[in-house]
């Protein structure tokens, strides 16, 4: 009977141990799951980016062309040197513009040399504002759209310059597509 009662409050320790021991193991679970949301968080702003990191469009341009009133230019590949790359590097670039479909015909005309000189001086001066660009203005984030908008203003200045009868507020060019992107 003596051992009866030496037993009981040994009994008590062995839970308080339990109990101690179930502890750890409980706040390492939560410390686990509270890392792997809070990464899961960080990585999915990640790759949502944020507004700033976002393109502007331009309030002027539709997000949305119509085949009816536009028409697909292909000014085929820009291919020019890096600048400060002492000829090194180069930069290759497929470039279409999208237009009204009477400014396209202007261009076009009846597909003879009216067309290729246009076409040609609107290439030459794509590659001329191409080979203002550094290397690391090339290979950094939201270089296409920054293409996208010198190549639209200079378009417009080159048009502009070969048909003198539009008026200085006409906008020849509705979009301009970039794709293809090489710098080596």
């Amino acid at each position: 009977m003596a051992d009866e009662p030496a037993e009981k409050p040994a009994a008590p320790a062995a839970e308080a141990q339990k109990k101690s021991s179930m502890l750890p193991v409980l706040l390492g679970v939560i410390v686990v799951l509270a890392i792997g949301i809070g990464g899961g968080l960080f990585l999915a702003g990640m790759m949502s980016g944020s507004e700033e990191d976002k393109p502007k469009e331009d309030p002027g341009a539709s997000s949305a062309i119509d085949i009816k009133t536009t028409k697909e230019i292909s000014i085929g590949d820009l291919i020019t040197n890096v600048a400060n790359q002492d000829g090194r590097r180069y930069v290759k670039l497929t470039c279409v513009v999208w237009m009204g479909a009477e400014d396209a015909a202007s261009v076009t005309g009846s597909g003879g040399d009216g067309e290729i000189q246009v076409k040609r001086l609107m290439q030459m001066a794509l590659e001329e504002q191409l080979k203002r660009y550094e290397l690391a203005d090339l290979t950094g984030r939201g270089i296409i759209a920054a293409l996208t908008q010198d190549f639209t203003v200079v378009l417009e200045d080159v048009l502009h310059a070969q048909f003198p009868d539009r008026a200085k507020d006409h906008r020849f060019i509705r979009r301009v597509l970039l794709n293809n992107l090489l710098v080596q």
